[in-house]
Order: structure tokens, then C-alpha cells, then sequence
């Protein structure tokens, strides 16, 4: 099969098009070099530019095959080395589908093979008619699945599950911000605000310019992030088909992808302290370690934005657990945190003092109004964090800005991990990690600064629940 005749043109203007901007940013073109003889020879290289930028892709295109054979996909390309790949159906994860507005124009789309545990994209056809992209994503699933020929004309029924309305998808935009970077900006320009006291012959000047480009800051984040997240977000719809789940999105670049339930590897829901305040969160399923460079990596958004009471619905209709009853960490815990925050005002205080004492007068010891925010801060970290031991599931509750409960199942955990860093063990205290087949960095499955003998029965019972779990895995 071949690729879309399309993307020789396509790919050759977009050659061009990298060639022209390397030209125009280079700063060897201006106005006094567009005498007439410039502009006849540069029409020149220019259209000889891309007559050997059509030759060349056209031989590209012609050199580039794809074929799907009993158990694999083949590709073969090259044009002085030929190179010929296979990939193996049971190892195709996802089927990813893009295309950007100037593609969707055209009727062509890029789709894209992500394997389970790679790295980076195994293979990608670029481009492919729209179509074509569709049928190539339908005949992977039932290569994978080995469907017979009378399942074929029977059929399946596309379940929708999940659609986002525009009010939601307005409402999404506004409160999905990064709440916790935007009070560590304004915090930041307040305390350089209150430094500034001394700055200058007007105390006042400093101090409102510095609250003015604060509230700007957080404003253009505000709004930057709101655009981002309305046109990634755009037109989001989610479907179910067999064991497959089905997701498609973007306003300018729209994207399409399958994500195999059975490589679901646990679940989060997610609330940031806005999303909170209202009632609302985000459900997102975690993978096997998808690409790099898939959009969304090892976190696929399941619902971006929906009640509370609906998110934890659709969450039990994903991972059969009962309702959780998330149970606190020990007290002392919350004293580790004020004393942490404690040495953070020392240290501003020290500096406040050193810049006062030896370059010029600032009002350092406003930062003691820190204090009792320090242990508004403590209490709150405190009660944002806990655990629930189920039968079948580790439920963990973590973070106060963004508050995430992860649900994992216990035949999907790789590894139990128990660590005490110096200032835990200073506390007696512990924190245990569920380590899945999804976490590319760290897990969010993790019972933070629990009592040392509690972590070591936790870790005990979790793992004999491992095992009975995986036995009955096996079994079913």
C-alpha cells in the first residue's frame, strides 16, 4: 500500500518553507538586496528549489511501502539503503491518528504506532488520506483482536462515553491553570515588593510596580494557559468499542487514538484547589509507558472536566472499586511539615537581614507575617494526604493545589518500594510506593509519611494481596 500522493507536495512545501524561514531569520535578506536582478535569480533557485524537492519526495514516495501481512505490519522505504521494519500487532499499543488544519485542508493525516514500553513512535506514516488513516487504525484493532469473518459483518456498536460541552470545555480552559505556580509567582513579586521597600527615594513606587507586573504575570499565565488548554481540549469525545478506548480532540491539531483497556494500568482523579472549590475534577487513565512522543504520554484524559460525583461514577465503571474512605497519616507528620516551612522563613528572614544590614534598608521583618501561613500550610498538606488499603485496590490521596487520588490495582503493581529519607526517619516515619508498568518517572501511587511499623504491615499486606490477586488474574 502507499502513501497519499498529497504528501509529495506537501512534504516538499514544507521543506521550502523551513528553507525560506533559516533565509528570512538568518539576517542576510533586506530591503536594499530587492534590486531586480536579486529577486530573477533568486526566482531561479527558487524554482529550481523546488523542482528537486518534488523529484526528491516523489522518489520517497515511491520508495516507501506498507503492508499488512497475518501477524505483523511491514514497512519497507529508503532511497539509497532500503530498510524494512515489522511490527508485530500484539505490540502495537496505540493507533494514534493527527492532523494539523493545513493537513485536514489537504484530506491527509499522519498516524503514528506506539508499542508498549518504547521510548519514541516505532513507526509513523506520513501522511495518509483521512480515510485511509481511519481504516488502517480499524484493521490494527482487528488484526489484535483476530476477529472471524462473521464477526466482521455483525459488527460492533461504538459506545460513546464521555462528550464535552462547550460550557464545559470553557469552564475546563479557566480552571485547569497551574494554581500552584501562580501563587508562587504573585508570592514571589510580593515579597520582592516588601524587599523593595527601601528601593529608591519613593517607598511606594517600587512596591506597586512590583504588585502591577505580579498581577500581570499571573494574568498572561491565567489566559495563556486557558487558550492551551481550549484548543487541545476542543470538540473532546471519548468512545468504547470492545476493549478498546477511543478518544478525539483539538481545534487546530486534531487527534485521534486508541488505548486498549487491558493496558489500563490504574486511574486519577484529579482536582486542582479551583476545580475543587467548585465541585468539579478530571478523570485520567494511566498506560503501559506510551511514547514520548505521544500528546498524552503516560496520562491519557479520560473526562477533562465533569462533577465530582460524576467523575468517581465513570471512574468505578473503569476499575471496580468500592467507595474509599481515605484514611489520615499520623499527626506528628504535620509537625515535620510546619518545621520544613519554619526553616524556609529563617532562611528569607537571614537573607532579608543580610541585604538589609549590608547593601540597603528593606523591610525584612514583614516576612514574619509568613508564619501563621506557614501553619495554615502544614495543616493543610496534612489533610490532603492518606491511604486506603482495599480489597482488590491501593487507593492513595495526594497534594493540596492539585490533589490526586490514584486507584491501582494490585495485579498491576512491578514493584513495592519503602523509603525514609533523613528527615523522616528523624520522625519515625515512611512512605510507600506502588510501583505499575505506566509510571515513566515517579508513581502517584504512594502512601506518603506514615508511621515506620505501619508502612512495613502496609507493605506486607499489600504484597500477599499481590500475589492473591495475580493468582486470580491468572485463574479468570
Amino acid at each position: 500500500m502507499k502513501l497519499s500522493k498529497v504528501s509529495i507536495p506537501y512534504r516538499a512545501l514544507k521543506d521550502i518553507g523551513t528553507l525560506l524561514a533559516l533565509v528570512v531569520f538568518s539576517g542576510n535578506l533586506s530591503f536594499r538586496t530587492l534590486d531586480f536582478r536579486f529577486i530573477f535569480f533568486a526566482s531561479l533557485v527558487f524554482g529550481g528549489v523546488v523542482s528537486v524537492s518534488l523529484i526528491w519526495e516523489y522518489i520517497v514516495w515511491r520508495r516507501y511501502d506498507y503492508f499488512f501481512e497475518e501477524d505483523s505490519l511491514r514497512i519497507t522505504h529508503g532511497v539509497f539503503r532500503r530498510d524494512e521494519r515489522e511490527i508485530p500487532y500484539r505490540r502495537i499499543q496505540n493507533v494514534d491518528i493527527r492532523k494539523n488544519i493545513v493537513q485536514r485542508v489537504l484530506g491527509i493525516a499522519k498516524v503514528g504506532f506506539e508499542t508498549a514500553g518504547g521510548s519514541t513512535t516505532e513507526a509513523s506514516l506520513k501522511y495518509v488520506e483521512k480515510e485511509q488513516a481511519q481504516s488502517i487504525q480499524d484493521k490494527v484493532r482487528k488484526f489484535k483482536r483476530k476477529e472471524t469473518e462473521e464477526d466482521e459483518k455483525e459488527g460492533t456498536e461504538r459506545e460513546k462515553l464521555f462528550e464535552l460541552s462547550s460550557s464545559d470545555l470553557l469552564a475546563y480552559s479557566l480552571l485547569s491553570v497551574n494554581t500552584k505556580s501562580m501563587i508562587m509567582a504573585f508570592t514571589a513579586f510580593g515579597i520582592f515588593g516588601s524587599l523593595g521597600i527601601g528601593i529608591g527615594q519613593s517607598s511606594l513606587a517600587p512596591v506597586l510596580v512590583l504588585t502591577f507586573l505580579g498581577l500581570s504575570a499571573v494574568l498572561a499565565l491565567w489566559i495563556f494557559n486557558a487558550a492551551s488548554n481550549f484548543i487541545q481540549y476542543y470538540d473532546f469525545r471519548l468512545w468504547r468499542e470492545r476493549d478498546t478506548l477511543e478518544f478525539e480532540r483539538g481545534l487546530l491539531n486534531r487527534s485521534e487514538g486508541s488505548i486498549p483497556v487491558e493496558k489500563v494500568q490504574g486511574i486519577s482523579i484529579e482536582e486542582n484547589f479551583l476545580k475543587r472549590q467548585l465541585g468539579y475534577a478530571t478523570l485520567k487513565v494511566e498506560t503501559a509507558s506510551l511514547s514520548e512522543q505521544q500528546e498524552l504520554k503516560s496520562n491519557m484524559v479520560a473526562v477533562p472536566l465533569a462533577k465530582y460525583g460524576t467523575v468517581i461514577s465513570f471512574a468505578r465503571d473503569l476499575e471496580n472499586f468500592q467507595a474509599f474512605d481515605i484514611g489520615s497519616i499520623p499527626s506528628r507528620a504535620r509537625r515535620r511539615y510546619l518545621g520544613r516551612y519554619s526553616i524556609g522563613i529563617g532562611l528569607l528572614l537571614l537573607g532579608g537581614f543580610a541585604v538589609d544590614r549590608f547593601v540597603t534598608e528593606v523591610g525584612y521583618l514583614s516576612l514574619l507575617a509568613l508564619i501563621p501561613v506557614a501553619a495554615v500550610g502544614a495543616h493543610l498538606k496534612w489533610i490532603n494526604r492518606g491511604f486506603e488499603a482495599q480489597e482488590d485496590y491501593f487507593i492513595s490521596m495526594n497534594g493540596f493545589w492539585t490533589r490526586k487520588t490514584s486507584v491501582t490495582p494490585y495485579y498491576r503493581v512491578q514493584n513495592l518500594i519503602q523509603t525514609e529519607t533523613v528527615l523522616q526517619r528523624r520522625w519515625d516515619l515512611s512512605t510507600l510506593t506502588l510501583d505499575t508498568a505506566g509510571n515513566l518517572v515517579t508513581s502517584d501511587s504512594r502512601a506518603v509519611d506514615l508511621d515506620l511499623g505501619e508502612a512495613v504491615e502496609l507493605r506486607e499486606e499489600v504484597f500477599e494481596k499481590f500475589k492473591e490477586s495475580l493468582k486470580d488474574s491468572k485463574k479468570a
